[in-house]
């Protein structure tokens, strides 16, 4: 017997039933963790992919590449407890406060924060998944992106980024990747790569890959300052045109 899914219906004047990524007016079911597990045997608690948690004007969406064991059992993105993904989102000041794994779900409402992965399998570890199936990977995320249309993207690895530029380096360079997305609807949407959060990442320190969250931030907080500026400097044009 599958363990039974609650539901829970958010409101919200950019969503609709239909479409997953609100594109319009009135609601989105999004599912949460099991709220109970009758008759469960080992073999029923089974992997699965986890869904997408997407809306539209996002200011970033952290993309994986994989659910990786304890996420695809748990059903919660980043829930390893070596995983610092939500420390990091705290302490770059993304979250006022830092959310446990089991909050996922609501990061797109409460901080305009998206998340999904690169590939919707649990079938394959990270070291099994080939190159077309990451490239077809990148395909579906861009029409994905297109339809929600958030100002930046953020790849949470780097075998992503390697793959995306055609690199083999091993150098670790986080930051604004220098790509152009082939689709026209996302023109002004970044590109940003971060080190690996997941406790395997070994290479650079806890504090290192928190300060390339704090970059990202940054750069974020600057397009709205940027943005800000356009707008005014429009209304007042606007304004005089009018005189």
């Amino acid at each position: 017997m599958s363990p039974k899914i609650q539901e829970r219906v958010l409101r919200s004047s950019r969503t609709n039933p239909t479409n997953p990524y609100g594109l319009s007016s009135s609601e989105i079911k999004i599912k949460t963790e099991p709220e109970e597990v009758v008759e469960v045997s080992f073999t029923e608690n089974v992997k699965k992919p986890l869904p997408d948690y997407l809306e539209q004007d996002l200011d970033v969406v952290f993309v994986g590449l994989i659910s990786g064991s304890n996420a695809s059992v748990k059903h919660h993105y980043y829930s390893h407890p070596s995983n610092i993904f939500y420390e990091a989102l705290h302490q770059s000041g993304f979250t006022p406060v830092q959310i446990s794994p089991e909050e996922d779900y609501t990061l797109p409402e409460r901080f305009k924060i998206g998340l999904c992965n690169l590939i919707r399998s649990t079938e394959n570890h990270s070291s099994c998944i080939s190159r077309e199936m990451m490239d077809k990977g990148f395909i579906e995320l861009w029409e994905k992106m297109a339809k929600i249309k958030p100002k930046f993207i953020c790849l949470n690895g780097k075998i992503m980024y390697n793959q995306l530029v055609k690199s083999n380096s091993s150098k670790d360079n986080y930051g604004l990747i220098d790509y152009k997305i082939p689709i026209d609807k996302l023109l002004n949407t970044k590109l940003f790569y971060i080190t690996s959060t997941a406790g395997t990442a070994t290479n650079l320190k806890r504090e290192e890959k928190i300060n390339q969250f704090k970059e990202l931030k940054k750069l974020l907080e600057q397009e709205r300052i940027d943005t800000d500026k356009m707008m005014d400097e429009e209304f007042v044009k606007i304004k005089v045109e009018k005189c």
